[in-house]
């Protein structure tokens, strides 16, 4: 919750900074913050100094919305959809190794896997600085204003966008649901199945398989076969279809058959943020997509 609040009230005003000054100090701001939260996460002793840390990481972490600016920056509207769905492949593979690699260090000692994952974020800075071009033209950047930063502002700002209105919606509930399954999944399948955090880990991993396959792989494809629009549909339909059947399932072995299923369901959430990309200006790419990051964050 302290995260979420948190990155909820940040998010917007990130985006609209990295309208002002560029993609690249916001997205180094957010690396240093996420790497310092990792660090902080693993030293910390008290519940109050969790949830401080928390909040800190929370208040200064809307990479993914920012990487979505980035995206939008050097692809023309057609090729969006597909590349956000590359984005989403990548946290695919995070979602492979990291249950494993999270298993190993933490079998080590508790802490580690924090001070390893804050280590990573700190090599993603050092790559962002040293390599990483801006995105983000000089001529097309516009003035930092905190009044149309705020989180209450820019939701209001994307529900007016031209042909968005309805899709804050859909991002509301499909954000809301999937967060649901995350926080959800590994005690129900410890309860009603008896799974440990072996099973648990390489359930997480196969859905990490699933994401790489279709959002790496097959987007490209499903786009020349089906309009964005229509492949949003299907893939809520199909996510729909999945969240009845993971709760009707008796066995074990059903949660992986739903997961190898509902291939259609990964491609939502880069099919929906192409839209709402392509409604947006060129100027305001980084606030859209900050304040599609605090819808679902809230």
């Amino acid at each position: 919750v302290a995260f979420g609040v948190a990155n909820f009230l940040a998010a917007p005003v990130l985006g609209a900074l990295s309208d002002r000054f560029g993609r690249r100090p916001v997205l180094l701001l957010g690396f240093v913050g996420l790497g310092l939260s990792f660090f902080g996460i693993a030293m910390s002793t008290t519940l109050w100094g969790l949830i401080a840390v928390r909040t800190l990481g929370g208040a200064m972490q809307a990479n993914a919305a920012i990487a979505n600016a980035y995206v939008a920056d050097i692809s023309a509207p057609e090729q969006r959809a597909k590349r956000f769905g590359l984005l989403g492949a990548m946290m695919g593979l995070g979602f492979i190794v990291g249950p494993v690699l999270g298993g190993l260090l933490g079998a080590v000692n508790l802490h580690l896997p924090f001070y390893v994952s804050g280590g990573l974020t700190l090599l993603n800075g050092l790559y962002g600085y040293f390599v990483l071009p801006e995105s983000l033209p000089v001529s097309q950047r516009k003035a930092f204003s905190w009044r149309s930063a705020n989180p209450a502002t820019s939701l209001k700002k994307l529900a007016q966008l031209k042909g968005v209105g309805p899709l804050v919606g859909v991002v509301a509930f499909s954000g809301l649901a999937q967060f649901v399954l995350y926080t959800v999944w590994v005690l129900y399948n410890s309860f009603k199945f008896g799974w440990g955090p072996e099973e648990n880990g390489w359930s997480l991993a196969v859905v990490g398989m699933v994401a790489v396959l279709v959002q790496g792989v097959l987007m490209g494809r499903l786009l020349k076969l089906f309009p964005v629009q229509k492949l949003v549909i299907m893939g809520l339909v199909s996510s729909a279809l999945a969240y009845t059947l993971w709760g009707a399932a008796t066995e074990g072995w059903m949660m992986y058959a739903v997961i190898a299923l509902n291939l259609l369901g990964g491609t939502v959430t880069a099919s929906v943020q192409s839209l709402i990309s392509s409604a947006a200006d060129s100027k305001s790419q980084g606030q859209t997509m900050g304040a599609v990051s605090a819808l679902t964050s809230l």
